[in-house]
């Protein structure tokens, strides 16, 4: 998922976690258990759903280096995660 205003992503990894993780732009590995996403009313957001088995060819890196845990886009793709995230910014304030 990547936001594309200027709030954040807040993730908490359970109900007893007050502190949660922030980003920008997040993926989330598979998981066996629930995890809680703050929501807020009007952010601007893009995301996909990967199928099994696809994370490796489309993200760059294994699905078990992402299991259980959320990670920022960046520290997978590093720069390239940013000038995504810039593009698609720009695109979705010109359609506005």
């Amino acid at each position: 998922m990547l936001r594309l205003d200027d709030s954040r992503i807040c993730i908490f990894d359970g109900l007893d976690d007050r502190r949660g993780q922030t980003f920008t732009s997040v993926i989330g590995g598979a998981r066996s258990r629930f995890h809680v996403r703050e929501a807020v009313g009007c952010a601007r957001s893009v995301g996909m759903l990967i199928r099994p088995g696809a994370a490796g060819v489309i993200l760059g890196v294994p699905a078990q280096e992402l299991a259980e845990r959320h990670t920022a886009l960046e520290d997978v793709w590093g720069l390239s995660a940013r000038a995504l995230r810039d593009r698609l910014f720009e695109v979705c304030t010109l359609a506005r």
